[in-house]
């Protein structure tokens, strides 16, 4: 203690400089030195930030003071209780100072649009308001990022590396215990994905992995280790090929912070969140311990409550948030707000205070529902018509009420969505579904897909055929296809019969057999040369000049421009749109993979599993539209009228459904 600045103490900052190597226990003993020497000063809080490193030989430890008094403060409350307006307030009362809002990345438009109208444009233009993921690219914009180089892999070329990862471990006959048929089948590689992905959020490395195994009984113990070692497989694959994982963006952006004091002086406010992930909360600890003041929103009506009840989720983060400020020393304000402000009807309060709770029915002292239908149905098309019908009678009864105020939501609106657009259709009303597609059911997948069956089966098969042929990219009429799909079906071709020329009578006998040889004839030899082993660059290339020769690109074009004059406009961009996914595709595997050899059917999967990940939706096309979104997803603005389809019980809300590598038995031992 005699090296630390002589009556520098109540300094803002404090760096203790050790100038011989140290190791990790030396580090730690003069953190607690530092500690114990604070709290006999009476100092409110002391966050101590260590960053200990192999090959240099000072260790830093910054001991952070704060000027005045800090402090965390919860606002709490049930929805529709004016949280968000309060945070709005508090934001527009420390103007003049920095301030940072933090809310989930779904969330920040529209809350930005709120934010915006509350403040104004002056104010609102002189904070940050960020996604935890937009604030470490910030940060890094800003600093830099030292201790990282290379370019980021997206999602593709993630895939790509654990496909490779499990590869490599399978050639290992030590490394898969548990998985080693799994490993082979269809998805693995993506669940495998999945679950790196939630343990680099939770701040688990393989070698924690391999070091708790031994605690778990046999099964446990050989899914950690399978796990642990296609993680080590990935980690070291990342590294070889030079990329970085967005998925550690948080973390490395929490040292950033804390290592240039990003948060010093600056108020921060969060919003919309329930819980946290495990990077998340290593950069709220560099906030809590160096921001002037930190206030967080929460949606529950008691943060005391026990377990299972409604906002259980979210009391839980409010505990281990809790838990944080107490490691801190730092004060905890709560601001709990009772009374109701969004509903203006007593019928829509009383259920919102009432819905998914276990209290007593007491019908007597219920509003009278003014405002609430509910309509029993046979099917969901005479729902959509009942919808559609109402819709209606409710712009036609009430002079301010726009389409755009109106919202269809559902847990299963992907099964709505074709009998939704079509009701809408006929009583002309405009919508914009607001769900996400598998482009894997596009003309252009579809094509592409059917195109890999035919190189990677042992024998043609006419369904696949008719499939590449109907997806419109070759030039093929479609009354030719018609024509060749009915000799095939009058005459049972199928298989090996398509690589002879067709002898059967028919009165077209010859236009069928030109267009037989101009489809079957190129593919031939496009097998062929993916029979052998190739590269993945090689394959990417071989594909590519099929598709150049065969004119796809050149029929994708007539067709679109057909789509254009034809007034379908958007048609034509999402087609387009799908085409520069599918090079995108090529261009990832080529560049990731390059001179990596394997076969054409282990490429074939890879592509299907890339392909099978893209999701794409469409934008609004009209301002005025209502909107038909998932309840589970739906961001909605405050819409005046909410039709809820499909609420049926185990449907709304449905019934949880766990699936995944790891069965929550198994989640709940590790856990602990």
């Amino acid at each position: 203690s005699k090296n630390l600045p002589h009556g520098e103490l109540s300094m803002t900052n404090i760096i203790y400089c050790v100038d011989k190597p140290c190791n990790t226990q030396s580090i730690t003993a003069v953190c607690r030195l530092v500690t114990d020497i604070c709290h006999l000063r009476n100092f409110a809080r002391v966050p101590l930030f260590r960053e200990p490193h192999k090959h240099i030989t000072a260790q830093i430890i910054c001991a952070v003071f704060p000027e005045g008094e800090v402090m965390v403060e919860f606002i709490i409350g049930a929805s529709g209780t004016g949280k968000t307006t309060e945070l709005f307030e508090r934001i527009k009362n420390c103007h003049g100072k920095e301030r940072v809002v933090l809310v989930p990345e779904q969330y920040s438009t529209e809350f930005d649009k709120k934010l915006y109208k509350h403040i104004g444009a002056k104010d609102f233009n002189s904070l940050l308001s960020l996604s935890f993921s937009s604030l470490a690219r910030q940060l890094f914009q800003m600093y830099g990022e030292t201790h990282r180089k290379g370019e980021y892999a997206d999602d593709m070329a993630r895939l790509i590396m654990t496909y490779q990862a499990v590869k490599e471990a399978k050639n290992s006959p030590d490394q898969l215990l548990f998985f080693r048929k799994g490993a082979s089948q269809a998805g693995f590689a993506e669940d495998m994905l999945k679950l790196i992905g939630d343990m680099k959020k939770s701040g688990i490395s393989p070698q924690k992995l391999m070091e708790k195994a031994d605690l778990f009984e046999k099964k446990l113990h050989d899914k950690v280790k399978d796990t642990a070692n296609i993680y080590y497989e990935y980690e070291f694959l990342m590294e070889q090929y030079g990329f970085k994982d967005h998925l550690e963006n948080i973390r490395e952006a929490a040292k950033t912070a804390n290592l240039h004091r990003f948060f010093k002086g600056k108020t921060v406010f969060l919003d919309e969140f329930e819980s946290f992930t495990g990077d998340q909360l290593e950069l709220l600890d560099v906030v809590f311990s160096s921001a002037e003041n930190t206030v967080i929103a929460l949606r529950t009506d008691n943060a005391e409550a026990g377990e299972f009840t409604l906002f259980e989720t979210v009391n839980n983060t409010y505990r281990q948030l809790c838990s944080k400020c107490r490691e801190l020393n730092i004060p905890v304000k709560v601001t709990k707000l009772e009374k109701s402000r969004r509903f203006v009807s007593a019928d829509l309060e009383y259920i919102s205070e009432r819905a998914m709770r276990n209290l007593p029915n007491e019908p007597q002292t219920a509003p009278k529902p003014q405002n609430i239908r509910i309509f029993e149905s046979k099917d969901m098309y005479s729902e959509a018509e009942y919808i559609c019908a109402e819709l209606i009678r409710l712009i036609h009864n009430d002079s301010t009420l726009k389409f755009r105020d109106i919202a269809v939501i559902s847990n299963k609106i992907e099964d709505y969505a074709d009998v939704l657009k079509a009701a809408f259709a006929r009583y002309d009303i405009p919508c914009f579904m607001s769900i996400e597609k598998s482009v894997a059911h596009t003309s252009v997948m579809v094509f592409f897909l059917s195109l890999l069956d035919l190189l990677k089966a042992k024998r043609l098969k006419s369904e696949h055929i008719f499939r590449l042929l109907k997806c419109g990219l070759l030039e093929a009429e479609l009354t030719d296809t018609a024509m060749l799909e009915n000799y095939c079906y009058k005459w049972g071709i199928d298989g090996y019969m398509w690589t002879e020329p067709f002898t059967a009578e028919d009165e077209n006998l010859e236009q069928i057999e030109q267009l037989r040889d101009s489809i079957i004839s190129p593919i031939m030899k496009l097998r062929k040369k993916v029979s052998e082993t190739n590269t993945a660059e090689g394959f990417c290339h071989i594909l590519y000049n099929y598709l150049t020769k065969s004119n796809v690109e050149k029929c994708l074009a007539q067709l679109i421009l057909r789509l254009i004059r034809t007034d379908r406009d958007n048609e034509g961009v999402e087609l387009k749109r799908l085409w520069g996914c599918f090079m995108d595709i090529l261009d990832s595997a080529a560049s990731t993979l390059g001179d990596t050899a394997l076969e054409f059917s282990e490429f074939s999967d890879i592509l299907r599993s890339m392909i099978g990940q893209i999701t794409y939706s469409l934008p609004p096309q009209t301002l005025d539209a209502v909107t038909v979104a998932s309840a589970r997803t739906a961001r909605l603005s405050s819409p005046r009228v909410l039709f809820v389809v499909g609420a049926s019980e185990g449907d709304f809300p449905n019934q949880v459904n766990l699936h995944g590598l790891f069965t929550e038995a198994d989640k709940q031992k590790l856990s602990k």
